[in-house]
């Protein structure tokens, strides 16, 4: 999919010397996991989603988990060398009505691989809420990540998204792409538009 120059976003600023030909800046959307990190890159108008997989800590150790979402963060790298040093990373928020016997390692994960991006990479993760995600995909920001995933493959059907995670990271990789002005999708509903206030963007 390429983007289009007149969908509905932010005038485009970034051109090369003559303002002939638009240099967009790459965009990557991260839907954190300690099982199954989300991940989606745009690059010159075309997402590709991917999954970083971790297998389950028997030590459970503070340690251990900071090995674990270490390793999580190389899988992440390994998938996004081309376009890391200039991307604007756009990370999925923690619900905070999530309920597990889990939670502490849940979030402290989302901390820790959170940091060490910021550590690799020098950005400042843009942040958004689930439910601003799932209104940005499917009109309501309570939709379930079943309704996103329907609303994902319907709206991208030329991107090979294969799951819950991936079809999040999509999402939240074409928010950014909106904001620095090269969005994805020729138009969208004014209701799904209106995700795009309620993010702090950093860049």
């Amino acid at each position: 999919m390429t983007s289009l120059d007149t969908a509905i976003g932010p005038v485009p600023t970034q051109t090369q010397a003559q303002g002939a030909v638009l240099k967009h800046r790459p965009v990557v959307g991260l839907d954190l996991s300690l099982t199954a990190t989300g991940g989606c890159v745009i690059d010159g108008g075309v997402p590709n989603t991917f999954t970083v997989k971790s297998t389950a800590d028997p030590e459970k150790t503070v340690m251990s988990l900071i090995a674990r979402c270490n390793a999580i963060v190389d899988g992440i790298a390994s998938q996004i060398v081309a376009v890391a040093d200039d991307a604007l990373f756009v990370v999925e928020g923690l619900s905070m009505h999530s309920k597990s016997s889990s939670l502490d390692r849940i979030f402290a994960s989302w901390y820790l691989i959170l940091g060490e991006l910021h550590h690799r990479y020098g950005q400042e993760a843009v942040v958004v809420a689930p439910t601003q995600r799932a209104k940005y995909a499917s009109g309501k920001g309570n939709a379930s990540k079943d309704t996103v995933l329907l609303a994902v493959a319907a709206r991208y059907p030329s991107v090979g998204v294969t799951d819950n995670n991936q079809a999040d990271a999509l999402v939240l990789a074409a928010m950014g792409a909106r904001h620095l002005g090269h969005p994805v999708e020729e138009s969208l509903p004014v209701v799904n538009l209106s995700a795009m206030d309620a993010v702090r963007w950093v860049a």
